[in-house]
């Protein structure tokens, strides 16, 4: 016999009463014949994140409350599992919106007809930026220019994941006997309170079910918009990231990619010629001109393309060995062209 609820939300909060209610309004709105809950775990909030959820719970008893004293985001997850009474648990965060599929997206494919759990063990499926603040995004930040913003996509197949495909807590799915026999969430990482250092807790239950033999699946259809700070949205902050993109891509490709990764999920694009110190003067040249003329896209893409080629460039110029008199110099340039670029740029 299945149980009366086939599914919990779980959905860990501090301090954003603001914000909750648009993720709750998505999940209410969900589009599923799948019996679902949604628990909320406040993590000792100081502001009417309390009132928000009882209103909510008093509405539509889907809703319910659960209140964690304990700092940590993971210690808020885990008082969630406390209480759940689903057999499969979906992880989100209180600054997204969920797409109306997202329930069913995880549960076609993690539960069996019967109401049972099958498939994998732990799954993930995309994060996509979206600024809520703004109605649209501004007209230079192009399409290609998202991916300097944080996201997940690994592509429209459902299919196991590659050891080094990374899947975000934001957007996870798990059976709740999974968790149970892993021990839950570790407490010892993820935010705590206005801290947020250690915040790879996600990565670290991706890896314990790995270890314990289990399978990580990816779910396209379970898609989540994620709230882009609008420290994110600036012309600087994306040229930032392009450079930041650039010098990762390089690392990789002299030296293979770090264990948590695999080198194809990076390198998908290559220079199409050898980068060099000329390329931080095209940067400062595309941001100059796009200070000048903020409405013409092109210019910010040149300037975000240069960016990415200095990155790789500065890279190149950083040796194994110690680096010789000529080296640091053109090291040395090669910072200071970066910080001339980035004050150049449109913050």
């Amino acid at each position: 016999m299945s149980p009366q609820v086939l599914v919990s939300v779980i959905i860990p909060t501090r301090n954003r009463a603001d914000w909750l209610g648009t993720s709750l309004e998505s999940l209410a709105a969900q589009r599923t014949a799948r019996s679902f809950e949604v628990v909320v775990a406040d993590n000792a909030s100081e502001d009417d994140t309390a009132d928000v959820v009882r209103g909510w719970s008093r509405r539509d008893g889907r809703f319910r409350y659960v209140y964690e004293d304990l700092l940590g985001r993971s210690a808020a997850l885990n008082a969630g599992i406390g209480v759940s009474r689903g057999v499969l648990l979906l992880f989100t965060d209180d600054d997204v919106i969920l797409d109306p599929g997202w329930i069913e997206g995880y549960a076609g494919h993690m539960l069996s007809a019967d109401g049972r759990p099958h498939t994998w063990d732990l799954a993930g499926g995309p994060l996509m930026p979206v600024h809520l603040e703004l109605r649209e995004w501004p007209r230079w930040l192009t399409d290609e220019a998202l991916l300097e913003l944080p996201s997940v996509h690994h592509g429209s197949e459902a299919r196991p994941l590659l050891e080094g495909e990374i899947i975000w807590g934001a957007n996870m799915a798990a059976p709740k006997a999974t968790l149970e026999r892993l021990g839950g969430w570790d407490v010892e990482l993820g935010h705590r309170g206005e801290d947020r250092g250690r915040t790879w807790e996600d990565l670290d239950l991706q890896q314990r079910v790995r270890k314990d033999g289990g399978s990580v699946g990816y779910a396209p259809e379970a898609l989540v918009w994620h709230r882009t700070a609008s420290d994110f949205v600036t012309p600087r902050a994306v040229l930032e990231s392009a450079f930041g993109r650039g010098r990762n891509q390089s690392r990789w490709a002299q030296a293979g990619p770090p264990s948590w990764t695999r080198v194809s999920i990076f390198l998908d694009e290559r220079p199409s010629r050898k980068c060099s110190l000329l390329d931080f003067a095209s940067w400062i040249w595309w941001a100059l001109l796009f200070r000048a003329w903020p409405a013409r896209a092109g210019l910010f893409t040149r300037a975000r393309t240069a960016a990415w080629r200095s990155g790789w460039a500065l890279q190149e110029l950083l040796p194994q060995r110690p680096a010789s008199g000529r080296e640091k110099m053109l090291q040395k340039c090669a910072h200071e062209m970066r910080a001339l670029a980035l004050k150049v740029s449109r913050s």
